[in-house]
């Protein structure tokens, strides 16, 4: 079977995630292989099922990461057009403002990404427009995503002014423990688009001006909340001791642990394998399908280190939809050394046909990287 042989099948297309996030994949893999043509026809058939979804705020979602993945594959033209089906789906939800800034600062950092920095700009500034004229707390959240953008893509002075519009929008508010609220997501919102654009120090300094301004909060229940973001955000960016800190801070049992699989993440990201699994098995105090959600990205880390064996047994612990990515990740590691036949035989035994897809897809992705290697050795 070649890389370029893989399609997806329409019987995939039930409204769901899962499948959406398999297309997405599919046409990643096709692009690579220099077919973009069939990645485009790929992302038309996941913009079919985009439509399908049941929810518009689910539709805006998946609609968002439809036009992600067509600008990545230099589609202009299809990605601006799912982008305007987005922004007039967005419409219809309560809070309409802050979802289509969000849309269009995504693409911004995408547009950046690739190089396209004046049309990257634009966006910003049409997102900067829809920012005018709506509620103030709208108005805040608007501005902290931009400047978020802005910092993400290395601009860091334009976000700190960004955000200091937000922070000036909400003072004027008073001190109460809502408008302090508001500060603290505006301020950590745009520290984590810092930290990815690599301006630690001063992400580090929002962070600090962000665990100042919840000792002011009176509430428990909103100072708790105000916690559980700052957890979320320094796990995010991987400050596993400061997330902990932040964690055992929580009073409300209602916000305690949502941390966990960010931290968990963050333990992967810097390779402590065992570490994770510990992070995983605490999750499950408070919510079994995040501990699974989490497996499976432990699951993946081992399967990427080439330990095939640890990775089937932590999968095995994992159920349908999130062990796909780690099904994915064994028949990746099983193709790239050398055990294609092996990864295909175990495919055809998978009852679940999705499962099957992304083992299949996996082996692809070993075998284009296998390739790839082998190529790269004879430079």
């Amino acid at each position: 079977m070649s890389p370029a042989d893989i399609r997806p099948r329409q019987a995939l297309l039930p409204p769901t995630r899962p499948v959406m996030d398999y297309l997405l994949d599919v046409a990643s893999l096709q692009a690579k292989l220099g077919d973009t043509a069939a990645g485009a026809m790929t992302l038309q058939l996941a913009f079919r099922g985009a439509k399908l979804e049941k929810r518009n705020a689910d539709k805006v979602s998946a609609l968002q990461d439809i036009a992600l993945a067509l600008l990545s594959i230099g589609d202009k033209d299809a990605a601006s057009s799912t982008i305007n089906h987005a922004l007039q789906i967005a419409e219809t939800l309560e809070d309409a403002p802050t979802r289509k800034v969000r849309l269009l600062a995504a693409v911004a950092v995408r547009q950046a990404e690739l190089g396209d920095h004046e049309t990257s700009k634009a966006t910003l500034d049409q997102a900067l427009q829809l920012a005018e004229n709506v509620e103030w707390g709208a108005k805040a959240a608007a501005l902290s995503d931009i400047a978020a953008a802005e910092a993400r893509i290395a601009d860091s002075s334009s976000a700190r002014q960004t955000l200091e519009k937000a922070l000036q929008i909400l003072d004027a508010k008073g001190k109460t423990d809502l408008v302090l609220s508001y500060k603290v997501q505006a301020q950590i919102v745009v520290a984590e688009g810092l930290k990815a654009g690599g301006d630690h120090e001063t992400a580090e300094k929002i962070i600090k001006q962000a665990l100042q301004l919840v000792e002011s909060i009176k509430d428990q229940s909103d100072r708790s909340s105000a916690l559980r973001t700052i957890a979320l955000a320094q796990a995010r960016i991987g400050d596993i001791d400061g997330a902990l800190q932040s964690e055992k801070a929580i009073v409300e049992e209602m916000y305690k642990g949502l941390s966990f699989p960010y931290i968990a993440d963050a333990q992967i990201e810097k390779g402590d394998l065992t570490g994770a699994l510990k992070t995983a098995n605490s999750i499950g105090e408070f919510d079994p399908l995040r501990k699974e959600f989490v497996l499976a990205h432990i699951a993946v880390a081992y399967a990427r280190t080439g330990n095939v064996m640890d990775a089937t047994t932590i999968s095995k612990q994992i159920d349908h939809p999130f062990r796909a990515s780690a099904l994915k990740a064994i028949g990746e590691a099983m193709a790239k050394a050398g055990h294609a036949d092996q990864a295909l035989a175990w495919a055809s035994r998978e009852a679940h046909a999705l499962e099957k897809a992304h083992i299949l897809m996996g082996i692809a992705e070993g075998l284009v990287g296998q390739h790839k290697g082998r190529n790269d050795s004879r430079l």
